[in-house]
């Protein structure tokens, strides 16, 4: 399994997610960029919205020229962009 991370304004993600996976990217992952608040209740979280966060995609086959070429295209980015790594299987849990 492949792990591609790529950093992008967390105001685009969504939109980004949803495009991944009508292009066949069912696995990504991001961890969205929160304030700690203090409220009536004790504390909350605000979602930072202007800030850039990385995006997670998660492959079983990687073919490098294809695969970046396509994800380029599709996150309109520049290829230096994109972190590619293998990652070791055996830390996930494969559900059927």
């Amino acid at each position: 399994m492949f792990e591609i991370t790529v950093r992008l304004p967390t105001k685009k993600i969504d939109r980004i997610i949803t495009h991944l996976y009508q292009k066949g990217y069912y696995q990504t992952f991001y961890e969205v960029p929160l304030d700690v608040v203090t409220d009536a209740n004790g504390y909350a979280f605000v979602e930072k919205r202007n800030e850039t966060t990385e995006l997670n995609i998660y492959i079983n086959n990687y073919f490098e020229a294809k695969e970046r070429r396509k994800l380029v295209e599709l996150l309109a980015i520049d290829e230096s962009s994109l972190v590619v790594k293998e990652v070791n299987e055996r830390n996930y849990q494969q559900t059927s």
